[in-house]
């Protein structure tokens, strides 16, 4: 398997587990403090972020002129 598919559901489990607040037993709860709404608008924050700058690298490499026609021939 390619490792960014390794890489890419080690992000998804750690969004899901940033998102929900789930904690190991014995742990401190930090799911309604500050501290976790913070670090909530900072993950939605990089997923736009990322989303953005995918969006712009995808429509920057876009070629609406797959055959190299550029322009028509000027007469």
């Amino acid at each position: 398997m390619n490792p960014f598919v390794y890489l890419a559901i080690a992000v998804i489990l750690v969004v899901i587990v940033a998102v929900t607040g789930v904690s190991p037993r014995g742990g401190k709860p930090v799911a309604r403090t500050r501290l976790m709404k913070t670090a909530r608008v900072f993950l939605l924050a990089g997923v736009v972020l990322f989303a953005g700058l995918g969006i712009a690298a995808t429509v920057r490499h876009f070629d609406p002129h797959p055959s190299g026609d550029t322009a028509p021939a000027a007469r």
